[in-house]
């Protein structure tokens, strides 16, 4: 059976490609969308390895740092769009600020009177707290609503990143299209 992970890592796969080294993106040397600045071991290892052998050893790497970090397995399928983005959000920007924003998503609701969870701490750490709290924005709200505040928080930051170092606006397209179809659109 083909799970929604091993779905969404063929089309990050397609997105990231095999080898980049733009000498403007922070991350510097990237395979299949490892960094060296992340994992410089990883990349190392990759670089000795065919294509087809470092994708598989990619996929590790992201289900287990990525997806399984991010809490993506405890998002109900009904959630699935949500799903989608916070993964690639993590590949994109880092599991910490791809969680953050998630956070933020969802406090934007839980100040209302028939919400159970309280406001959560926006730490990019998704504990039972932050799985909670999406599963009752998603449900009560509407879980294409908390994608598209989610989608809306992606774009603000790419923004920023623009905003505060001019040299990452090279990027800006493809960050925002990339958001965009990974949102469905």
């Amino acid at each position: 059976m083909t799970t929604l992970f091993d779905t969404e890592i063929n089309k990050v796969f397609m997105r990231e490609g095999w080898r980049s080294n733009h000498p403007d993106d922070a991350g510097g040397l990237t395979i299949w969308g490892i960094t060296i600045r992340d994992y410089p071991d990883a990349v190392k290892q990759m670089e000795k390895m065919t294509p087809d052998e470092s994708k598989d050893y990619a996929k590790v790497i992201f289900k287990a740092y990525y997806w399984d970090k991010s809490g993506c397995d405890y998002i109900p399928a009904a959630g699935q769009r949500l799903t989608v983005q916070l993964f690639d959000t993590a590949i994109n920007m880092g599991v910490r600020r791809s969680v953050n924003l998630l956070q933020k998503s969802c406090n934007l609701f839980l100040f209302r009177k028939d919400m159970d969870s309280g406001q959560l701490a926006e730490d990019g750490r998704f504990g039972i707290k932050t799985e909670n709290a999406v599963t009752e924005v998603g449900e009560k709200i509407g879980w294409d609503i908390l994608a598209g505040v989610f989608l809306s928080a992606r774009i603000q930051y790419y923004s920023n990143i623009v905003t505060s170092n001019k040299r990452q606006a090279v990027f800006i397209k493809g960050w925002i299209r990339r958001a965009l179809e990974c949102a469905g659109f």
